[in-house]
């Protein structure tokens, strides 16, 4: 299975006018203007997504919408709390291991919690072993759910770099 963990597009900071909370603030015209170019970059790769998960977090959600329209998917991404800010690497390696069969799953989600999850995939351990960038995507591969698992970083690509692509 291929992982491709993406983080939320850029957002309207916390306490800017009209955002009630954290869980509320969605993208700015920036951030959806280059979600969008960065989305168009991954299609050109060739990627074919199966299903995209997402926090439930307005922006989170947002950005799982360009993804999904970008690949004209035929499924809506599907919110999953244990991407939340805070959310349990435990519940999210479950969802995976509970989809093996599945080839290419994007996980929209929030810093640090995707790094931690990489981290802990890749070593073992919740080190920041990488760092995403707004609307960043590492992909992970994951062979054997079985533990320990033990993943491989494919790639890691910044922001520009997908625009470049598009």
């Amino acid at each position: 299975m291929q992982v491709y963990f993406i983080r939320h597009a850029i957002a309207v900071p916390g306490g800017a006018p009209g955002v009630v909370d954290d869980a509320s603030r969605s993208l700015t015209r920036e951030g959806i203007v280059k979600m969008r170019k960065q989305a168009a970059g991954l299609v050109s790769m060739g990627i074919k997504l199966n299903q995209i998960w997402t926090s439930p977090y307005t922006r989170a959600r947002q950005t799982a919408e360009i993804i999904a329209e970008a690949f004209e998917m035929a499924v809506s991404p599907r919110p999953l709390d244990a991407l939340a800010p805070g959310g349990l690497f435990d519940k999210t390696f479950d969802m995976l291991a509970s989809h093996a069969k599945l080839k290419e799953v994007a996980l929209i989600g929030h810093e640090p919690d995707l790094s931690e999850t990489i981290s802990r995939l890749l070593t073992g351990m919740p080190g920041p072993f990488v760092q995403l960038k707004k609307g960043g995507v590492a992909c992970v591969e994951i062979d054997d759910f079985n533990p320990p698992c033990r993943a491989k970083l494919a790639w890691l690509l910044v922001p520009r770099q997908l625009r470049g692509l598009a």
